[in-house]
This record gives structure tokens, sequence and C-alpha cells, in this order.
């Protein structure tokens, strides 16, 4: 963080980027995409001392209440501090479980899907940072790949 003509908490960054890394590539189904794709882009998002920041949290709460997806609120908040926010191509937001799981939160064109396509999910808008081509899911992936409304 920039604060007082100063970074801020670049030391700890190294320390805390690790575990977020480790979760995302422990998904099994994640990480064998990945391995075949070695085109695909994904970054890990990252804000003050967590990938999923309070922000993001009270973003994905409005989008989620708003499609009717409550459940995975309190799922979300309750892991908020160990899950991991990444990124495909800028325009697709997946939110990594410490149990695995997955959650396709938002997806703009011309982001990847990964293994599925556009027709497998109901996207809708989104309560708040709308745009064109896209919009919120709260689709749910498992660990092993199998894609659950």
């Amino acid at each position: 963080m920039f604060h007082d003509g100063a970074v801020d908490g670049v030391a700890d960054l190294a320390d805390r980027i690790p575990s977020y890394e480790s979760l995302v590539f422990s998904v099994p189904w994640l990480s064998e995409y990945l391995a075949a794709h070695p085109d695909q882009h994904l970054y890990i998002r990252f804000v003050h001392d967590r990938s999923f920041s309070r922000k993001a949290m009270g973003t994905f709460e409005a989008d989620m209440r708003k499609i009717g997806k409550d459940a995975l609120v309190a799922d979300v908040a309750a892991n908020q501090d160990k899950a991991a926010l990444i990124l495909l191509d800028y325009g697709s937001d997946w939110i990594v479980l410490p149990d695995k799981r997955m959650i396709l939160w938002r997806h703009y064109k011309p982001a990847s899907f990964l293994k599925w396509n556009a027709n497998d999910f109901k996207i809708q808008r989104c309560a708040d940072y709308n745009g064109n081509g896209g919009g919120c899911v709260g689709a749910v992936i498992s660990p092993e790949g199998e894609l659950r409304r």
C-alpha cells in the first residue's frame, strides 16, 4: 500500500503470496487444465493483506444477493481471509475456496470459460461495476471440475 510517500507491506507480500499460489494450483482440475493450456493467463489478486479483499467481499455479497445466490455469501465470508481471487484474461473472476471448490463470480467477454462455454452458465446483471458482454454468474465448481449450479 502506498501511504505518506512510502510503500508499506512489500516485505509481507513475499510471505503471504505462496499460500494463495499453493491453493490455486492444488485444485486438481484447474492444474490439469492449465498444464494442457499453457497460453491461459491466470492472475492471483492481492490487496492489502489478502487475496480476497474486504471490498471484494462487499461487492461479491451485493452481486450474489442481486442474482439470488445468497447461500454463497456466508460460505465465502467464512473463508474470506483464506480464499484466493483469481482473474483469467482480465475478464473472468473466480474465487478459490480452501476446500478447493471454485466459484465463477463474474465473467466478461472475451475471457475464457476454461473447460466450459457460455451456454453452461446463467449470466445476469451484477449489482455494480457492470459492463457490456457479461455479468455475474455465481456458479460453483467442485474440486474435481464438476459444475454445480
